[in-house]
């Protein structure tokens, strides 16, 4: 049975008010029928480009200094922006993580994203890559992100910092990631459904 959630509980805030949340309801047949939509995406909330910076370094606040030949590395769709926004932030290299095959695409760092239709991610233009941080919109259950940390590590590049906009506690992916990667989860915003 699905999980039916209405109501956004926010635990805590570390971006004092400027993450603005909502939930939005998924056609049926998802896996989950919900999504947790913030303004940093710009996908479902409008949003400023100022914003999204101010918002960007508040979260580089909470994150180790940057480092020579660090990447930021987004997920299709929601860690887009967020990527962007940190890499600009930081003066940093970014990139996506994308289901799309191009070019020499066995060359690339592939990771699975559970419980998705197409679930293989690839991410491209790795050489010379020695660290990551890894940032999406939310983290209900970690999978995910615990994936492409697996995939970084064992391609030889350092994943120290994982990072998203939202933190969904009811699906336990600080405590997954921790136990995976024996690394802490940071969010700028921890919340509960209800």
């Amino acid at each position: 049975m699905v999980e039916q959630f209405s109501k956004i509980i926010k635990l805590e805030d570390l971006s004092k008010g400027l993450v603005e949340l909502k939930v939005s309801v998924r056609k049926e047949g998802e896996e989950r029928n919900f999504k947790i939509v913030n303004n940093l995406t710009g996908l479902f909330l409008r949003s400023k480009p100022s914003k999204m910076l101010e918002i960007a370094r508040v979260l580089n606040n909470l994150l180790p200094e940057p480092s020579d030949g660090e990447l930021i590395l987004g997920f299709l769709a929601g860690g887009v922006i967020p990527a962007f926004s940190l890499a600009s932030v930081r003066d940093a290299q970014f990139a996506i993580a994308s289901q799309k095959k191009v070019g020499d695409y066995q060359k690339a760092i592939t990771f699975e994203q559970p419980n998705k239709k197409d679930s293989t991610f690839y991410v491209y233009d790795c050489d010379n890559v020695k660290s990551a941080i890894l940032i999406d919109d939310e983290a209900s259950t970690g999978d995910s992100l615990i994936n492409a940390a697996s995939a970084l590590r064992k391609a030889g590049i350092r994943v120290g910092v994982i990072c998203v906009v939202t933190e969904t506690v009811n699906f336990g992916a600080r405590e997954k990631i921790k136990e995976a990667l024996d690394i802490d989860l940071i969010s700028l915003v921890r919340i509960k459904l209800e």
